[in-house]
C-alpha cells in the first residue's frame, strides 16, 4: 500500500511537472516527459510582475482566459492550485458572513467551488502556479509492462522495492487548458 502511495504521488509529480529541458543531473525524474503545466501554453495568464492573491480574481482571469467553446461544460473542469493556494481560496470564502461562510469553516474544502469550477488542492503543484482544465484533458499513458523488484538489507532491516514502468504524459487538447502564473500565496 505504502509503494502504491509512493507511486501516486510521483506520478502526479511527473504529470504535473515533467519539463524535458531539466538538467538530468539536477532531477534526472522530472526531465523525462514533458508534463501538463509545460504543455499549457495557449492560454497562460501571466501575473509575475504583480503577483495576485487567491481570492476569486485569479479564477476569474483563468475563466476569461479560457475559449468560449470549452467553457460550456465548466462544472467538469476544475482550477488546480497547490494545497495553500486552496486553504488561502477557503479561508476567502469563510470570511463571508452567509451560510456558505460557515459551512467552509466547519466543513471540508475539498472542492470549493469558484464560478462554477471545482478548486483542488494538488500537492505536488507549486504555490505560484495554477491549472484550469478539464481533468480528463491530461492523458497519462503506462505501459503495460510494469516490473517490481525488492531486496532486504538485513543490517539495516529495511527492505528495497523498485518498480519499473514506462510512462507519458500528453494533454489531449492544449487550446482548452489555461496556466496561471504568479499567484501570491500567504
Amino acid at each position: 500500500a505504502l509503494l502504491m502511495d509512493r507511486v501516486a504521488i510521483d506520478l502526479e509529480d511527473l504529470a504535473l511537472n515533467g519539463d524535458t529541458t531539466i538538467d538530468p543531473a539536477t532531477d534526472d525524474f522530472l526531465c523525462q516527459c514533458d508534463g501538463l503545466l509545460k504543455r499549457a501554453t495557449s492560454h497562460v495568464v501571466d501575473k509575475t510582475a504583480t503577483p495576485i492573491a487567491v481570492t476569486l480574481d485569479p479564477f476569474t482571469l483563468m475563466l476569461k482566459a479560457m475559449p468560449n467553446k470549452y467553457l460550456r461544460e465548466r462544472q467538469r473542469m476544475g482550477f488546480f492550485v497547490s494545497p495553500h493556494a486552496q486553504i488561502d481560496y477557503a479561508t476567502c470564502i469563510a470570511t463571508r458572513a452567509t451560510g456558505a461562510g460557515d459551512a467552509h469553516i466547519v466543513g471540508d474544502y475539498e472542492g470549493i467551488p469558484a464560478l462554477g469550477s471545482a478548486v483542488r488542492g494538488v500537492a505536488t503543484m507549486g504555490n505560484t502556479k495554477g491549472l484550469f482544465m478539464n481533468p480528463l484533458n491530461g492523458i497519462v499513458g503506462v505501459q503495460r509492462n510494469i516490473s517490481l523488484e525488492y531486496d532486504k538489507d538485513v543490517r539495516a532491516r529495511v527492505f528495497i522495492f523498485v518498480l519499473t514502468l514506462r510512462v507519458d504524459i500528453q494533454m489531449e487538447e492544449t487550446d482548452a487548458a489555461v496556466k496561471i502564473l504568479g499567484l501570491n500565496v500567504t
